[in-house]
This record gives C-alpha cells, sequence and structure tokens, in this order.
C-alpha cells in the first residue's frame, strides 16, 4: 500500500509537515523492526536485550497497546509481528463546517456525525448536549461536502432518529444535499443493540445512516456472472454488497465512551467495507471520539479528522497516539 500524502489533499501544505503518526525512531517503531528483524515468535526478554538502555516497562506497554495491530500474541510471553499496514491519521484541530483547506474532488469517502441543533432532542438516554456546541448544517455546508468529495464517491451522514423536533430539519438537510448534487442512495438504521432511551414521546434504539453519492455511485459490487463468464473482475455501480437492513451494533457504556455521540469503532468498520477500498481516504470533520481514525488504522484506511473542541483533540491524539496534529 502506498504511503498517503495529505499534501495531494490539503491547500495548506503547512499543516501537513506538522502531522506524523509516529516519530521516525519512536519506540513503537524501533520495537516492531527488532521483532521483525527476527522472522519469528519473540519473547519480551529478546526485546530488552536488543534495546538496552529502554525501559522494559516502556516496551511492555508499547507491545500490549498494539496487540492486534502491529503485534499478535500466540502464547504465554510469545508474540509475532503484524505486517504494518502502511496508512495513516491525520488529526487536525479547526472548525468542521469549513473545509476551505481542503482541495476539490480529493477526499474518497465523507462519513460525519454532526453535533445536530435538536436541543429537545438532545437531552437524555445516551446524549446530553447542554454544553456541547451544536450545528445546524445550511446549503453552504452541503456545497463545501459535495466539492471535496469525488465524483461517484459516497457521503454518509449520521442522523437523528426522527421525532416530532427534528423531522424538518432532516427532510432540510436532505433537500438540501440533493440541490448540492448528493443522491440519496439509501437509509439503514443503527439499532444500539440492547439499548432503549427512554425519552420524548416513545422509547428508542436508533439512529440513521443516510447514505448519499455524488453523482451515479462508483462501481464497487462485483459482476459475480459477467466476472464467471469473461474470467476476468468486473463490476456494478452501488456499495460493495447489499447494504444491511440494520447495523445492529452495541454503543459504548457511558463509563467507557469519552464523547456523548461517540458511536463504536465496530460500527465505522462495518459501514466502511461497503463504501471504501483500502487505502482511501475518509473525511469526518466533526469526529468527536476519533473512534473513525481507530477503525482506519485498523482495517487499512486512510483518514482526515477535524474537531473544534481543544478537549477532544486531546483525547484523541492520545487515544490514536498521535506525536502532533495541525490547528487550523
Amino acid at each position: 500500500m502506498n504511503q498517503i500524502k495529505f499534501e495531494d489533499i490539503l491547500v495548506n501544505t503547512k499543516v501537513c509537515e506538522m502531522i506524523s503518526r509516529k516519530k521516525s525512531r519512536s519506540l513503537t517503531k524501533k520495537i516492531y523492526e527488532v521483532a521483525n528483524a527476527k522472522s519469528g515468535p519473540f519473547k519480551m526478554r529478546h526485546l530488552y536485550s536488543e534495546l538496552e538502555g529502554e525501559k522494559k516497562h516502556s516496551i511492555r506497554a508499547r507491545v500490549y497497546e498494539k496487540l492486534g495491530i502491529l503485534f499478535k500474541k500466540i502464547a504465554r510471553d510469545t508474540y509475532v509481528t503484524i505486517t504494518e499496514k502502511g496508512n495513516a491519521c491525520m488529526v487536525i484541530e479547526g472548525d468542521g463546517l469549513d473545509l476551505s483547506n481542503i482541495k476539490d474532488s480529493s477526499i474518497d469517502t465523507v462519513y460525519f456525525d454532526p453535533p445536530w441543533n435538536d436541543n429537545k432532542s438532545n437531552k437524555g438516554g445516551n446524549r446530553n448536549f447542554a454544553t456541547y456546541e451544536t450545528v445546524d448544517l445550511n446549503i453552504s455546508f452541503w456545497k463545501e461536502v459535495s466539492r471535496v468529495v469525488k465524483d461517484n464517491h459516497f457521503v454518509i451522514v449520521n442522523m437523528p432518529f426522527e421525532n416530532a423536533n427534528n423531522y424538518k430539519m432532516i427532510y432540510k438537510w436532505k433537500i438540501q444535499a440533493e440541490e448540492c448534487g448528493l443522491q440519496y442512495y439509501a437509509k439503514v438504521p443503527w439499532v444500539k443493540g440492547n439499548f432503549t432511551a427512554n425519552t420524548g414521546r416513545n422509547s428508542k434504539n436508533k439512529e440513521e445512516l443516510v447514505f448519499f453519492t455524488k453523482g451515479k455511485a462508483r462501481k464497487l459490487r462485483i459482476d459475480a456472472k459477467k466476472s464467471k463468464l469473461t474470467g476476468k473482475e468486473h463490476f456494478m455501480r452501488g456499495a460493495a454488497g447489499m447494504l444491511p437492513t440494520c447495523f445492529n451494533i452495541q454503543p459504548p457504556t457511558r463509563k467507557n465512551r469519552i464523547h456523548p455521540s461517540e458511536k463504536p469503532v465496530s460500527l465505522h468498520a462495518e459501514v466502511l467495507k461497503y463504501v471504501m477500498k483500502k487505502g482511501e481516504v475518509v473525511l469526518d470533520m466533526f469526529a468527536g471520539s476519533g473512534n473513525l481514525g481507530i477503525t482506519c488504522l485498523e482495517e487499512g484506511y486512510n483518514c482526515i479528522l477535524i474537531e473544534k473542541a481543544k478537549k477532544y483533540v486531546d483525547l484523541m491524539k492520545e487515544n490514536l497516539h498521535l506525536e502532533s496534529f495541525a490547528t487550523v
């Protein structure tokens, strides 16, 4: 997989220079190089010996935090390396409504969960935006989304469960998106496992994932019949597979989440496999917890995460093990 070049996407290349997934000779990289050179299983004592001068507890911590990503445990105190995916994640502290720093038609997928301006519905259950800045998306915003995403590619918007407070807002968003060249593709509910919010006029346990495409959908779905006849892979327009009736995935508990509207990593992984190829770039301009970044780094995608609140930018930096991030 080729390393992503963020300077091909962002107008302000100085921002690109400020970002690094890891310092070139970080401890994690040193550990990976030593372990990978062994060409087989390795033990902690092997790392301690080869990395003399590094603290043992620091070595252990780096291996443990990268289990399932760079290292795999196969027995007691025995590990193997996992091939590096070569993908990257950029975190930008900035206003998600301002996409002026992103070049035209440079993003493969736009996928976001806006902190929607629905104060009555934003209280109760697993959401409480009493002190959180909300937004009301307008036509200028949708024009920018349409501008940065590539032709035929997908835009996915997490929208609220429809009720008497927000149905006009939801309808307005869909109409504005259409007016800006984004065609309605499908809607799939996210069902939140056994979680139920007893707020408003009826109990609820879902949000809606609305799929748009810029023009006709790209060709991601395999044409099995034609491929069999020709002996070569052929693809039809549409998502990589038939979208499911729902994504039934339990949300993070209040105790374990860092953001009031945090989405599970597994949900992002399920969604992206229908609309992206490995190595492509997804943009989330209301990044919140940064869980989309974790998904991308684990699944082989690249991402740009924009978040306005410094509190969550700092948490993302820690969760994604970033050495630096940009402020624009």
